[in-house]
């Protein structure tokens, strides 16, 4: 079975499932894992454009997956998921942006070998998206 530590917090820098931490700071999204299955969420309230991640201290031959809630009130709080340049040790595995509106979350998914780490983005929806009670939680 796998092994799995530690527990979930909401908070910007947020430490998950198998000692996974998660900061955002200005628009890099870094991501830290020694396991090789981590989870961690975020909850995030202002805008933010994230258009850069890094993944230095990401090892080798791990799956991490990054939940970002929007939980702003405001209407016109946005979480930005860029595109990401393709580089020599990013790989992305989707073409658009994603926007993250108020009460929606989006999931990262990273998998890293040799280096190099693959990127895939899905969103996850409520069906009341500014309620935020246990009750409407999209995961």
């Amino acid at each position: 079975g796998i092994d799995i530590l530690g527990n979930t917090t909401y908070t910007i820098d947020a430490i998950g499932f198998s000692d996974v931490v998660a900061t955002i700071s200005g628009s890099t999204l870094t991501v830290i894992s020694s396991r090789s299955i981590g989870i961690v969420e975020i909850e995030y309230n202002i805008d933010v454009s994230i258009n850069s991640i890094n993944h230095t201290n990401l090892n080798n031959n791990t799956i991490t997956y990054v939940i970002l809630k929007n939980t702003s009130s405001n209407q016109d709080v946005f979480i930005n998921i860029g595109t990401f340049p393709v580089s020599d040790n990013i790989n992305v595995e989707y073409t658009d942006e994603y926007y993250i509106t108020p009460g929606e979350s989006g999931i990262f998914i990273f998998y890293k070998v040799n280096n190099i780490l693959n990127v895939s983005v899905q969103e996850m929806f409520t069906t009341t998206t500014l309620d935020f009670d246990n009750s409407n939680k999209p995961y």
